[in-house]
């Protein structure tokens, strides 16, 4: 537990935070994310193992927390690009 002025914070636990305590580098952490997603779709062939899988949903119980992970996992494959 986190407390802040003698007071239990309620919500310690988002990812940037709120209010006056929102994270400076949020968006360079969006930034870098985003950068590493373009590189690893650039560098690596990925497959579904399942082509039939469809999109799970999202599990709304962390709805307000900032992530909204799926409710199952999707398997794949990938490997380095032959040009590369």
């Amino acid at each position: 537990m986190f407390f802040r002025g003698g007071r239990r914070l309620r919500y310690f636990n988002m990812p940037f935070g709120s209010g006056v305590t929102k994270c400076p580098g949020r968006f360079f952490a969006v930034y870098e994310i985003k950068q590493f997603l373009t590189l690893v779709l650039c560098y690596f062939e990925m497959e579904l193992l399942d082509p039939a899988i469809k999109v799970p949903p999202l599990d709304q119980s962390r709805a307000g927390l900032g992530i909204l992970q799926p409710t199952y996992d999707v398997d794949f494959r990938y490997k380095l690009k032959s040009n590369y």
